[in-house]
């Protein structure tokens, strides 16, 4: 999905394939199942409304393109895709390398 991180939006184009005016939506980062979240019929009314926010509060926002058609599950809700990746190493040591042990988490997340 288009995600605009702060208030510089760049010359979007507002009308989709058929022609209508998109949605967007004004998402407060720290909340989540829809709370802190309004919606907004173009860009220009997305970040009119994001600009009205004071400046302390208006940094905790993003701004998302709608996404047409979503991948749903069988029951046609959206779903959420976590992805663990643990990287563990460990090197012996030889005569022109020392034991290095290291490790890695790395967590991704989709939002489908």
């Amino acid at each position: 999905p288009e995600t605009i991180m702060d208030m510089t939006f760049p010359q979007l184009e507002d009308s989709t394939k058929d022609g209508h005016c998109s949605m967007w939506f004004l998402k407060h980062a720290g909340m989540d199942r829809n709370e802190g979240v309004t919606v907004h019929l173009g860009s220009e009314a997305c970040l009119a409304a994001w600009r009205s926010l004071a400046v302390e509060e208006a940094l905790l926002y993003v701004a998302q393109r709608e996404v047409r058609n979503p991948l749903l599950d069988r029951e046609g809700r959206k779903f959420t895709l976590r992805i663990y990746v643990l990287v563990v190493s460990d090197v012996e040591e030889t005569e022109s390398c020392r034991s290095v042990n290291s490790i890695a988490v790395v967590r991704k997340e989709y939002v489908c």
